[in-house]
């Protein structure tokens, strides 16, 4: 997956694909989706918490750029199918995520300390209480402070190069007896996928635009050439016309030529045939 953008090393990730395995997940900040994909090989099944505005805190240059559409097109490129994309920020979805569902929560979201203290509590009221965090960028002082003073030390399980893994929050969770509220989840996944209909169908529509142009298109080009060829032989028909008028008027005049001719012919046959008879010489001319 070294062609997705993020921030995962091979440890991290294999430590990630370690803790998901058989696991339901939370993940609270996707980006472009290189550790969904890498916990949804393992896990049962991901839900995936992002605004898909950026963080300012990691890459000022992608902040307020919506990747979303690279999201999804690279699940749709992994070919995974476990992954329930909820697009907000924690504060929208706290209420209504429910309590005690999760396994794992992977948390790599928004790095200021107030962010992070908020996604850890989200974490605590979805886990069960056997569930684990999973915090990315444990390197930064205020990500490390947030968990440290809502968690305590002691909670502290593994460091792998920037990615600390707890130990089961046990008595830390909230609520954890009440169940996911899979109504709402099946509802989200449903709009999802009416999302993805709905983009793939727009697609469609442009594409189909696309080609009636370029039938429009050919069929102009068409068109003209019909009208080219029909001038043309409209041009040859008058020409012909033209030509065959001429020649009538031709042989007409040479007709009449003919005409007169045999008809002086004939005057000087009659006076010789009278001469003759009245004993004169005939005339001739």
């Amino acid at each position: 997956m070294s062609e997705i953008r993020g921030w995962l090393t091979e440890s991290e990730s294999s430590a990630l694909a370690k803790i998901s395995r058989g696991k339901i997940v939370l993940e609270v900040g996707s980006f472009c989706g290189k550790s969904t994909i890498t916990m949804a090989k393992t896990a049962v099944k991901v839900y995936a918490l992002d605004w898909h505005k950026g963080d300012i805190i990691v890459d000022k240059s992608n902040s307020g750029n919506d990747t979303l559409p690279e999201f999804r097109q690279n699940l749709h490129d992994a070919n995974i199918q476990n992954v329930v994309p909820l697009v907000g920020r924690t504060q929208d979805l706290f209420d209504v995520l429910g309590n005690g569902w999760a396994d794992v929560a992977f948390i790599d979201g928004c790095h200021l300390e107030e962010s992070v203290r908020a996604d850890i509590e989200l974490a605590k009221r979805c886990l069960k209480s056997s569930g684990l965090i999973a915090l990315h960028d444990w390197d930064r002082e205020q990500v490390r402070r947030a968990f440290l003073d809502l968690m305590g030390a002691d909670s502290v399980s593994l460091i792998v190069d920037s990615l600390m893994i707890s130990k089961p929050i046990g008595a830390k969770g909230i609520g954890m007896s009440v169940v996911m509220r899979e109504d709402l989840l099946t509802e989200i996944a449903c709009l999802d996928q009416q999302l993805t209909n709905h983009v793939a169908a727009k697609r469609k529509a442009e594409d189909d635009i696309v080609a009636v142009n370029g039938a429009m298109q050919m069929a102009q080009h068409l068109l003209k050439k019909i009208n080219d060829r029909e001038a043309v032989v409209k041009q040859a028909k008058d020409f012909k016309a033209g030509t065959e008028t001429m020649a009538a008027a031709e042989a007409a005049e040479a007709a009449e030529e003919d005409s007169k001719k045999l008809q002086e012919e004939m005057r000087q046959a009659r006076e010789a045939s009278l001469a003759q008879t009245n004993g004169e010489p005939a005339k001739t001319e």
